[in-house]
């Protein structure tokens, strides 16, 4: 199953997130990438065009394909021709809370996750009880020789001395 993301919907539905911030789009791109890796597996990505920013000429990360709609065209439409074009549509999830674009690409056979939905995805998973007793019994129990502490001083020590 692929994932081909509405992108401006879903930065309205992140709450550190904002369509008036210039660098939306790529603080986006940088946490797709994250969940792209935990996944391991490639995302897509579809932008509206904007009305000054100039998408990068190479993507930065391989596992997230960035498209941005051409002017007079909008994200919506192309994620619609993409899931019409598919070879399998059923493969593909669509993220969007966009209730018109999820009904037609419905009809073609993709499945939708709402972006609401997507965002709790995209949060790291919570560290279950036992790893975090596990964390705090190794914070705990941190020995540290006097040759080390010498050698941390000779190296980050105060310079004054």
């Amino acid at each position: 199953m692929s994932y081909l993301i509405d992108g401006h919907n879903l930065i309205g539905k992140l709450p550190d997130l904002s369509l008036s911030d210039p660098d939306d789009e790529q603080k986006l791109i940088e946490r797709l990438h994250i969940y792209a890796q935990r996944i391991r597996r490639p995302l897509a990505v579809v932008f509206d065009p904007g009305s000054g920013y100039v998408p990068p000429h190479r993507p930065r990360h391989g596992d997230v394909k960035v498209t941005y709609a051409q002017r007079g065209r909008t994200a919506d439409q192309v994620i619609a021709n993409r899931v019409r074009n598919a070879r399998n549509a059923r493969e593909i999830t669509v993220v969007t809370s966009d209730r018109e674009l999820a009904g037609r690409v419905r009809v073609e056979g993709a499945a939708v996750m709402g972006s609401e939905e997507f965002v709790r995805l995209l949060r790291p998973a919570e560290p279950t009880r036992e790893e975090e007793e596990m964390e705090a019994e190794a914070r705990a129990n941190v020995n540290v020789s006097s040759d080390e502490v010498n050698e941390w001083l000779r190296i980050f020590g105060d310079e004054k001395r």
